[in-house]
Order: structure tokens, then sequence, then C-alpha cells
């Protein structure tokens, strides 16, 4: 999506109204998604650690 592997497997928002998601998941072994929390009105997603774990991470603006 990006041409840049810092996002690959990643979910990014360009601080309007388009969400993207890196989603080559034959590379990444990741499949991203976006949670959205009702209460704050706040995306998020997850992304898997080196030990297998998942990590939380918040949605924010990013510049594509």
């Amino acid at each position: 999506m990006s041409n840049d592997n810092s996002y690959l497997g990643m979910v990014f928002w360009d601080g309007q109204s388009h969400f993207f998601i890196d989603g080559d998941t034959m590379e990444s072994n990741v499949v991203p998604l976006i949670k959205f929390d009702t209460c704050t009105g706040n995306y998020s997603s997850y992304k898997k650690q080196m030990d297998d774990s998942w990590m939380e991470y918040p949605i924010t603006k990013r510049d594509v």
C-alpha cells in the first residue's frame, strides 16, 4: 500500500476520512484489522510482537 515496509501488516489513517490497511498477509503473516471503541470514539489495531504476543496500538495520523 505505502511502499514502506514499516507499514506492512498495519493499519494507518490519513487524519481525515481514509483508513489504509496494508494487508499483504502472505508477507506479513498478519490479517490487519481496525477496532473502534464505541465508548471513547478511538480506533486501534494490533501488532504481533517477537514473542508471538499481540500489542494493541492506537491508529493515529500518518503521512502516506
